[in-house]
């Protein structure tokens, strides 16, 4: 491959790569909301006695006349007390608004809080300017900002370089040594380019444990469905059906009504294995599902019951209803050639209605009876519960 087609190839990557993100990024602020609410808990809770602490230690430093220490600690202690009243008072905003549901509104003081961390840390390290050129509380503040909050690419680069533009231009307010000077300035751009570089790497990281996590349960979703279904038909198979009916039941809550089913047997599904094959029998199998699957209410519950059997329920039904709906499903099949495997098969079906209460098994056992004596009277036929009387 040519260099060209190279550089090409890794700028389309490197394209799509952002486009996935800036895409991913709407879908994934909830979840960072929630982890970032968390973590400024946490931090709250650790640095206010820090802070605190550092307040005391600067109080008890004595200025012994000289004017720029004592405008050093007075301020120092405005701006720590400022970020820990800020901090608290933000934390119970946050709390609010995560009570209330307002996510639009919680993003916004998210921001405001990752702002006032480094900018509070911004203007204290500002004041340090009068007796030392150190900038490490900005230093650590502005690394904490970036792993504490999960945010995205474009909110980081805005929060992280208006610090900058600030610290640029209030530093020469306390620094008046131009090398000092120039040496802090460099020493903070470097020190956003960290934070910023720490929070990108986060929201990546975020995004990519939080794919996988998607990807596990999907999988996990997938395979207890696929625990529910019959391989060949695709309906719910007997156990699940089961579960089905009995949640079902359970959700109509006081006043429940008996809800109606029939089960359906496939007249002399025998000669159709012994005359084509098994494979053919499969395959009618499949079409006798799709015929169910067509021709039921989308609220309808179907199974394959087992062998050549299908169970279909129908919550809200009359008996009577259900009844017509068999009717019509055994003349669909009974007037139709299926075409299965370059053959034109032809085939009939019994059926047993019923209906299912609080005894589930007593249900079951009426709709079989049903069914047997729809087998007794001649086949291609539909027998209710009413019949066996």
């Amino acid at each position: 491959m040519k260099l060209y087609e190279r550089i090409k190839d890794a700028l389309k990557r490197f394209s799509d790569a952002i486009g996935e993100t800036r895409r991913s990024s709407s879908r994934y602020v909830r979840i960072a909301n929630e982890i970032n609410f968390g973590r400024y808990l946490v931090m709250v809770l650790l640095a206010t006695p820090i802070i605190a602490a550092t307040m005391i230690g600067v109080s008890r430093v004595d200025p012994a006349g000289d004017a720029v220490v004592q405008l050093w600690r007075t301020q120092i202690l405005i701006v720590d007390g400022i970020m820990i009243a800020s901090h608290l008072i933000l934390l119970g905003i946050l709390a609010l608004l995560r009570k209330w549901g307002r996510h639009k509104a919680f993003i916004g003081v998210q921001y405001v809080g990752v702002a006032l961390i480094v900018a509070l840390s911004g203007v204290n390290t500002v004041i340090g300017q009068y007796i030392s050129p150190n900038i490490s509380v900005f230093i650590y503040a502005c690394v904490l900002a970036g792993f504490v909050f999960y945010l995205r690419p474009s909110a980081s680069i805005i929060a992280f370089y208006s610090v900058f533009l600030f610290m640029f231009f209030a530093l020469p307010l306390t620094q008046s040594d131009p090398v000092l000077l120039a040496s802090a300035r460099m020493n903070v751009f470097a020190t956003v380019s960290l934070g910023l570089f720490v929070s990108v790497v986060g929201w990546i990281n975020l995004l990519a444990k939080t794919r996988r996590t998607a990807i596990i349960e999907a999988q996990t979703l997938e395979l207890q469905e696929l625990s529910r279904r019959d391989r060949l038909s695709g309906l719910l198979n007997r156990g699940a059906m089961e579960d089905a009916l009995r949640d079902a039941y359970a959700a109509q809550k006081e006043g429940a009504k008996p809800i109606p089913i029939f089960i359906l047997d496939l007249d002399e599904f025998k000669l159709v294995n012994d005359g084509y094959g098994h494979p053919a029998g499969d395959g009618l199998i499949r079409v006798i599902a799709r015929v169910l699957t067509e021709n039921v209410p989308k609220t309808a519950l179907i199974s394959r019951w087992g062998g050549d059997e299908f169970l279909v329920a129908c919550p809200g039904f009359a008996l009577q209803d259900i009844k017509k709906l068999a009717e019509r499903i055994r003349d669909i099949i009974a007037t139709t050639a299926f075409a299965i495997d370059e053959h034109a098969i032809r085939t009939s079906v019994s059926i047993g209605v019923s209906v299912i209460d609080a005894t589930f098994d007593r249900g079951y056992r009426d709709a079989d009876k049903a069914l047997y004596l729809a087998k007794r009277s001649g086949k291609n036929r539909v027998m209710t519960v009413e019949d066996l009387k």
